[in-house]
C-alpha cells in the first residue's frame, strides 16, 4: 500500500507529505519503503536531490539502496562530481559496516555514469 502511494507521487509537494507522514506513522524504519521514497526524491523529475541528501542524513545506518540513491541522484544532477564524495563515504561505512553496506554493481553503475557526465561537462 505505501509503495503504491510513493509511486503515485507526482510533485514534490506530495514527497514531503508522504515523508511526513512516514515519520509520524513510524514506517520511516522500514529500510524498503524508506528506499523507495529517498530513490524517488533524489531522481523523479520533479524531485529534489537537497531534499533526499536530508533524508539521508537522518538514516542511522543507511543501506547499499540508501547510498545508491544519492549516488543516482548525483550522477544525474547538474553536479556529476559530487557522486564520487558520495562514493567515497560510501567505501568508508562499507569497509566499518560491511553487513549493511556493500558496493554492488549498480553502485559502480551510478559511479561510471557520474565519472562520463563529469567528463563530459
Amino acid at each position: 500500500y505505501m509503495e503504491t502511494l510513493i509511486q503515485r507521487c507526482v510533485t514534490f509537494s506530495q514527497i514531503k507529505q508522504l515523508q511526513s507522514h512516514f515519520l509520524t506513522a513510524g514506517h520511516f524504519q522500514s529500510s524498503f519503503l524508506r528506499s523507495r521514497l529517498l530513490d524517488r526524491c533524489a531522481i523523479a523529475p520533479f524531485g529534489d536531490l537537497s531534499f533526499a541528501v536530508q533524508i539521508f542524513r537522518h538514516i542511522p545506518k543507511p543501506l547499499t539502496n540508501d547510498w545508491n540513491a544519492i549516488i543516482r541522484g548525483f550522477a544525474a544532477s547538474s553536479q556529476p562530481s559530487l557522486a564520487f564524495s558520495w562514493y567515497r563515504s560510501m567505501l568508508s561505512q562499507a569497509s566499518s559496516s560491511p553487513s549493511l553496506c556493500k558496493v554492488d554493481a549498480l553502485t559502480c553503475s551510478f559511479t561510471l555514469k557520474a565519472c562520463a557526465r563529469a567528463l563530459c561537462s
